[in-house]
């Protein structure tokens, strides 16, 4: 009865009423479960870290901010990634609502499945702030959004769309940076690798990539533009 019970979760039925075979599942195992145990430990090893940077800014950078040491950029991964109420939203915004459309199907519709598009986004979200850090810091760069500090609406929109390639230096400079593409692309690559065997991981890659470019740049709009969005939120509110 077992074999039975496997042989017909490997089907489900289609919208045309037919029954058709699911690709078998990839992702299971050890290896899968490496994300996982990698966040935990980063969380751990940058408990200390967190503790010995009061005040530090942790989405924008401030014009005149001095370099960012050591220690700082710790505590910047580890909150940003792992303790920060938009690491929550990046990571359960997008499994729940692939489990909510159902994709992928293999994936099925029960807390099991929930689990692993879950672990997927993790996995996902991970790989990207450690390559944006790991990147950034080799590079000089900080990781954080500078606003414009300039007038006009649009200037400010492209400045904020250009934080996809650009940011301060040690000096202040904005100068190019291929950290976001970097993280971006490669978080989205070790997200297409857990996806069933049905996709092709250069594809499925390249797709996942190009959405978490849109991420940062939806990100910076929201950063530059945080101000005017909260003012108009608090004379909503006293209303």
């Amino acid at each position: 009865m077992k074999l039975i019970a496997m042989h017909v979760r490997a089907y489900k039925t289609d919208s045309m009423g037919r029954s058709r075979q699911l690709p078998a599942r990839q992702g299971s195992g050890i290896i899968s479960r490496l994300p996982f145990v990698a966040g935990i430990l980063f969380g751990l090893a940058g408990c200390t870290a967190l503790g010995q940077t009061p005040g530090l800014n942790w989405n924008t950078r401030l014009s005149g901010d001095p370099a960012l040491t050591g220690d700082q950029r710790v505590s910047l991964l580890v909150h940003n990634n792992f303790l920060s109420t938009g690491a929550f939203f990046r990571t359960v915004g997008p499994a729940l609502g692939a489990h909510i459309r159902d994709r992928p199907a293999e994936w099925e519709g029960s807390a099991e499945g929930f689990g692993r598009r879950l672990g997927t986004q993790f996995s996902i979200q991970t790989s990207r702030g450690l390559i944006n850090s790991g990147a950034a810091a080799l590079l000089g760069r900080d990781p954080r959004y500078q606003r414009c500090g300039c007038e006009g609406g649009w200037r400010r929109v492209g400045h904020a769309l250009s934080g996809l390639v650009l940011s301060a230096d040690r000096q202040g400079e904005r100068r190019f940076d291929p950290s976001n593409l970097a993280a971006s692309f490669g978080g989205g690559y070790v997200g297409a690798s857990l996806y069933p065997s049905r996709y092709t991981v250069s594809v499925k890659g390249y797709q996942l990539g190009t959405q978490l470019t849109g991420q940062v740049m939806a990100q910076n709009l929201f950063l530059e533009f945080g101000p005017e969005i909260r003012r108009v939120f608090r004379k909503v509110l006293r209303r």
